[in-house]
């Protein structure tokens, strides 16, 4: 049986990476392999007896770490398959040809590029007995020796134009550490058990609470997240805050849940959402999100009226609907409103709040045709749209 050592070549630019991760034509990304594999045959001794697959192209740290880990099993499987049942150990980069690389799951996503952080993975493959003695050996070596030598910032910089500050080997359980410390650094350590458990152990089911009553719960590689608008956090965890301040914290809530469903979706966690109400407890909470149906669309609506009738105008107050983008200084848009009557004074007869920028893009013209509002309502502070919690 053969088994296959993953790892990575981290590479720390003198700048942001490119918005678009570069890949390299099969013949070039040999110069790449050929110094990737001096280095791993001065740290690794008995490493030759093992074949090396690495691809030719940089990929961005949320695109290696995830489930399943895709981009390792990929290089092995085409490797093998290049090898067809020859079990002489071989060296092979996997980079372009005309323009694409071997496998669409080798080639970089689009949009994960910009960070000063970028990875060449690759794996070993061998027999099993030598392919886990050299793993075990990889995870005690590379965090203390694994410096690149000169050949491979000479490569980055000849052939991809890239200043690099630094260029190491890492395991993928070196790199799990590395982005746990990043993301608590950020502000973001409650989701790395998420992670972790998607990653490390997949069948394990995981729940965490974040800051603003914002939870998540990951099982089987299967994500749900708690979505909640203003009224139901106003009466949870906004009742610790003064009326004054709760625009601003509910603002923060929306903020951390946004930056959070855009690293795991990076990460290919794709959340699910359910209508949950976060003044639950943890267990509650969690069992809502087990039970709970999940919502249609990613958007959370409050107080929209049953219909457009006479009497539900009469209701809502006299005057032509119109749908207004509720602006943020950080958030940006942080949702949309149907109100009636003068900006500076508004009745506010629906609010919805989206969940991703999909939702974002469809939740105004959703709300005017909903309540037969005028879509091009322009935009206003979010704290005036923020009346007292609803009661209904």
């Amino acid at each position: 049986m053969h088994t296959h050592c993953p790892a990575v070549l981290a590479i720390e630019l003198r700048g942001p990476a490119p918005a678009s991760l570069p890949t390299v034509p099969t013949e070039q990304a040999a110069l790449l392999v050929d110094a990737v594999a001096a280095d791993l045959a001065r740290l690794l001794p008995g490493v030759e007896s093992l074949g090396l697959a690495v691809a030719g192209a940089l990929f961005d740290v949320a695109q290696v770490l995830r489930p399943g880990w895709p981009l390792f099993h990929e290089l092995a499987l085409l490797y093998r398959r290049e090898r067809r049942g020859d079990r002489s150990p071989a060296v092979m980069g996997l980079g372009t040809a005309g323009g694409r690389m071997a496998s669409p799951v080798l080639e970089p996503e689009p949009g994960l590029g910009g960070g000063p952080l970028v990875l060449v993975p690759f794996v070993l493959v061998g027999e099993d007995a030598m392919a886990q003695a050299i793993g075990a050996r990889m995870e005690l070596v590379f965090t203390e020796q694994g410096l690149a030598g000169a050949a491979v910032p000479l490569f980055l910089s000849q052939g991809l134009g890239l200043e690099v500050e630094h260029a190491r080997y890492m395991t993928r359980f070196d790199l799990c550490a590395l982005l746990a410390i990043q993301l608590d650094h950020a502000g973001l350590g409650p989701l790395w058990p998420l992670l972790e458990a998607a990653l490390l152990a997949p069948g394990a089911s995981q729940f965490v609470r974040s800051a603003g009553g914002a939870g998540w719960r990951c099982e089987s590689g299967s994500l749900r997240g708690a979505a909640f608008g203003f009224d139901a956090w106003a009466r949870g965890p906004g009742t610790a805050l003064d009326p004054a301040s709760r625009a601003e914290g509910f603002a923060e809530t929306l903020l951390m849940q946004r930056r959070a469903a855009g690293l795991l979706t990076a990460h290919g966690l794709l959340p699910a959402w359910v209508a949950a109400d976060p003044g639950l407890d943890e267990a509650a909470l969690e069992a809502a999100l087990v039970a709970g149906p999940l919502l249609e669309v990613a958007r959370v609506d409050e107080r929209p009226l049953p219909d457009a009738t006479s009497a539900g105008r009469a209701a809502a107050g006299d005057g032509p609907r119109r749908v207004v983008a509720l602006s943020h200084p950080t958030l940006g848009t942080a949702g949309f409103a149907v109100i009636a009557g003068p900006t500076q004074a508004p009745q506010v007869i629906a609010r919805a709040w989206p969940l991703d920028e999909a939702a974002a893009r469809g939740a105004r013209a959703a709300l005017a045709r909903a309540l037969d509002a005028d879509p091009a309502g322009g935009s206003m502070p979010l704290a005036l749209a923020l009346g007292p919690p609803s009661v209904d």
